[in-house]
């Protein structure tokens, strides 16, 4: 669960300018009038910052400040780079609706979402995961095959067009 947003409370703190959250108001830890709020928090790849004790994703107020609390939705970066928090690349989806817009599993080796070689037919098996069912395929001798029965099963189940995507790297 994520804490509630005050979006009036968000706005007397911080403004939005080109993705970034910029302080109104000196605060804690040296921060004053005009620096960028946040800091990166490593382990997730999100920008954070804390409010009255409370700690909040970078990306979750920016939304707030455009179009109020997202309560249970999740923000997701559309192009897959969380650290890039322009409001035309965040928007509020539901958990399902984000994990269709993943990048690339990093112990992926076929180099394809939903694609894995099966050693004991020795095909390529598709596959995709669809509101926690996952739903088979084929079973294909070409990669290219089963790529192309994973990518249509993409489009019919409304995934995003960069799901599946490598993950963008944060600077």
């Amino acid at each position: 669960m994520t804490n509630p947003i005050d979006a009036e409370r968000m706005r007397q703190l911080f403004r939005y300018e080109d993705g970034q959250l910029i302080c109104r108001v000196s605060r804690k830890g040296g921060t004053q009038v005009g620096d960028v709020a946040g800091s990166l928090h490593k382990p997730t790849g999100y920008l954070r910052v804390r409010v009255d004790g409370q700690e909040y994703k970078v990306s979750r107020i920016i939304y707030a400040l455009h179009y109020g609390d997202p309560g249970d939705l999740v923000i997701d970066h559309i192009d897959q780079n969380t650290t890039n928090n322009r409001i035309e690349n965040i928007r509020a989806v539901t958990n399902e609706g984000n994990r269709r817009n993943l990048t690339k599993n990093i112990l992926n080796t076929s180099g394809h979402t939903g694609v894995v070689w099966n050693k004991t037919t020795s095909k390529w098996n598709a596959q995709i995961k669809v509101n926690n069912d996952r739903i088979y395929l084929g079973s294909f001798s070409e990669i290219k095959d089963a790529v192309a029965a994973r990518k249509a099963a993409e489009k019919s189940y409304g995934f995003h067009k960069n799901h599946g995507k490598d993950k963008q790297v944060t600077k």
